[in-house]
């Protein structure tokens, strides 16, 4: 895993050294960037380094500019198993009573110690983003992707997530836009053979096929969460990377080996509050 994060970190600097022909300067310029470069493209996936501020506050602004002109599904790297409490939640009042028994979910109930910056007040700002557009009569959707049912990465876990990502999708109307949230790697489309995440696949390698639009997200400034092994207690990772430039970079779209088909780089990157564990209810203490 260190090897992985270590090699999502050198892309940065890659993407960091060229020239950004767009300039960026918060969060609805970034989202302004996404919108004008996938053009007509319906599923839109943005990579992440999890547990920031800014990453699904900018899904948040896509959803809310795509919205209004037809249905969306937000489709978020979290366990397969979570979408009934997800769709209750979204069909809820947001009160107390409906973001706790969204929380009592397995998912959500892991200690700070193993919490992967997955879940975050920012993850839940999100959902509750799409719950308030349902709300004011949108068609939205939240969807979870991740097959995993622990920390632990498995051959076929990309693979199952592709297959989520793509019956959503192809469930969509051609008026519909997928947003999906996930880890850079997972977002890449082509794996690189020359880096610490070589040998594994991507989700996003698996849609090609689709008309997809792959963006990864990174920061001048950065702070996020990441776990580098089951052995040792996840935490913050942070920094800068010195004489970088906030702005958008297209790949070239004829390069087959490209990893994504844009790069942002915004100001910063701040970490999110990480969730605390909640107490079960009686009714869901009794049906674990």
């Amino acid at each position: 895993m260190r090897r992985i994060i270590a090699a999502l970190l050198l892309l940065a600097v890659a993407l960091a050294a060229d020239a950004a022909p767009t300039p960026i300067t918060d969060v609805d310029t970034a989202a302004d960037a996404v919108i004008q470069a996938a053009g007509d493209r319906r599923l839109i996936v943005i990579g992440e380094l999890h547990g920031t501020v800014e990453v699904p506050a900018l899904v948040q602004a896509l959803a809310r500019h795509y919205v209004r002109g037809g249905p969306v599904l937000v489709a978020l790297e979290v366990h397969a198993t979570e979408h009934a409490r997800i769709r209750a939640y979204l069909g809820s009042d947001g009160g107390d009573e409906a973001l706790h028994a969204l929380r009592e979910g397995p998912f959500w109930s892991v200690s700070i110690e193993r919490n992967d910056g997955r879940r975050t007040r920012a993850m839940l700002d999100l959902i509750d983003t799409a719950r308030r557009l349902h709300g004011e009569g949108h068609s939205i959707a939240v969807v979870p992707f991740d097959p995993a049912r622990s920390g632990k990465a498995h051959p076929s876990r990309d693979r199952g997530m592709a297959t989520i990502l793509r019956a959503g999708f192809e469930a969509l109307p051609d008026t519909g836009r997928m947003l999906v949230l996930t880890g850079n790697r997972h977002a890449m489309r082509v794996v690189p053979s020359d880096s610490g995440a070589a040998g594994l696949d991507s989700a996003a390698g698996y849609l090609l096929d689709l008309p997809l639009h792959s963006v990864n997200v990174m920061g001048v400034e950065w702070a996020f969460q990441a776990c580098t092994s089951m052995t040792e207690p996840c935490g913050r990772r942070e920094g800068r990377y010195a004489g970088a430039t906030p702005g958008s970079r297209m790949s070239d779209p004829g390069d087959s080996t490209r990893q994504y088909d844009q790069g942002l780089m915004l100001p910063r990157l701040t970490a999110s509050a990480l969730l605390e564990r909640v107490e079960p209810t009686r009714a869901a203490a009794a049906a674990r």
